[in-house]
């Protein structure tokens, strides 16, 4: 796989995706070694996909911590549609994909669309189960 810079980008843009609440911005604020984006136990506490510019060994990274997406009863489907959409997106964007799962819950069909996504896109994806 080659890890090389977007062309069309200034940074290595570094994507994290996943569902709400799996740890998508502890690990951003891990990477950046400081809190750039806010935690908590509530799911949806970022709502929409948020940029930084961090710094690891003398490289400047772009990472992508993307809103998670939580089930609500009747709503999934267009939620989940826009999520995916939002997703994409991100993944065209990125130079490699994180893909952040719960190990406590099942692989949702979301999840598994980012998967798809990402190998449809040619995009390197990495897959991390988080919260044992």
């Amino acid at each position: 796989m080659n890890f090389n810079q977007n062309p069309q980008s200034d940074h290595f843009k570094l994507t994290i995706l996943g569902a709400a609440n799996v740890g998508k911005s502890t690990l951003l604020n891990t990477l950046a070694n400081e809190e750039r984006s806010i935690v908590s136990n509530v799911a949806g506490t970022t709502r929409d996909s948020v940029s930084y510019l961090i710094k690891i060994n003398d490289e400047i990274f772009e990472v992508i911590d993307t809103a998670g997406i939580k089930r609500k009863s009747k709503l999934v489907d267009s939620i989940e549609h826009y999520a995916l959409i939002r997703a994409k997106n991100s993944i065209e964007e990125a130079d490699l994909c994180l893909l952040i799962l719960d190990a406590k819950e099942e692989v949702s069909h979301f999840s598994q669309n980012i998967i798809g996504i990402a190998y449809e896109l040619k995009k390197p994806l990495i897959v991390i189960v988080n919260k044992w």
